[in-house]
């Protein structure tokens, strides 16, 4: 989770030239929720091939979800900022 927290944040200065990350963290049942929310330029993450700047970063955000069994969901929207929430059971 560290790791994907840490790719989230790379990702919203490097890429979506954020100036602005809100991160909220919550229990949801037995789960935890952590959510990364920027105010970057935003993209088409369904868009076939969808890697901003061409790096690997949500290959790597879904390839660590799969490993711990967490569910990953990213919004974005091409100007309108990016949103990834991560929800995993403890």
């Amino acid at each position: 989770v560290l790791f994907m927290a840490k790719e989230t944040l790379t990702n919203a200065r490097r890429y979506a030239h954020a100036t602005r990350l809100d991160v909220a963290r919550r229990r949801d049942g037995p789960a935890l929720l952590l959510s990364l929310a920027d105010n970057g330029r935003g993209f088409d993450p369904d868009a076939p091939g969808a890697r901003p700047g061409g790096g690997n970063g949500l290959g790597n955000l879904r390839a660590r979800a799969g490993d711990i069994g967490a569910v990953l969901n990213v919004t974005s929207q091409p100007g309108q900022g990016t949103i990834v929430t991560v929800r995993w059971a403890v």
